[in-house]
């Protein structure tokens, strides 16, 4: 209910940002998960404690800052550089959310996609299906990515992995063929 309460009034929020920010590092992953959420609902008052989190050594709350900054739309967009250098992390989960972060933001194709295709390439299951979600709201953006999906799915021997290829790669094509 606490949960509810935090993202239908993000003011209400707001006055616990620094506790919010402490939730980043817990040890239960669906309580990081809910004070990212949270704080990416916040909005601009959240920015600079979550740009602080960036340079932590803890990978999932740099994940989930990366995330937050996404959900900031143009109060976020300076710090494109910051999430641009993330995409170089060693943790696939902080190069993964930052590269959604800054497709959110309007960050360059170019860069991005590769970056969610190695995640796809070198993820768990989990992981690739993200980043092919990731990949298909970018829509014609992503269009360098069709052919390396396509060859993916050729190569797919996993039955849900090959239908989760297929899915997104029929709505990137779709996307591209309306839009290209």
């Amino acid at each position: 209910m606490a949960y509810a309460v935090f993202t239908q009034y993000p003011q209400v929020a707001e006055t616990a940002i620094p506790q919010f920010i402490a939730m980043l590092n817990d040890k239960e992953l669906l309580t990081k998960g809910k004070a990212g959420m949270v704080l990416g609902n916040i909005g601009k008052p959240a920015i600079p404690a979550l740009l602080t989190v960036l340079s932590q050594t803890n990978d999932i709350a740099r994940a989930l800052a990366a995330y937050a900054l996404g959900e900031n739309g143009t109060n976020a967009i300076h710090l494109r550089p910051n999430l641009e250098a993330m995409l170089s992390d060693k943790s696939i989960f902080v190069r993964l959310h930052a590269a959604q972060a800054l497709g959110k933001l309007g960050g360059n194709p170019e860069t991005i996609v590769p970056v969610l295709l190695r995640c796809f390439h070198e993820g768990d299951r989990d992981t690739r299906s993200y980043a092919l979600e990731v990949l298909s709201k970018l829509k014609e953006s992503a269009k360098s990515a069709v052919p390396d999906l396509t060859y993916s799915l050729a190569a797919a021997t996993n039955n849900d992995d090959h239908y989760r290829s297929e899915e997104h790669t029929s709505e990137l094509q779709s996307s591209c063929n309306l839009v290209c």
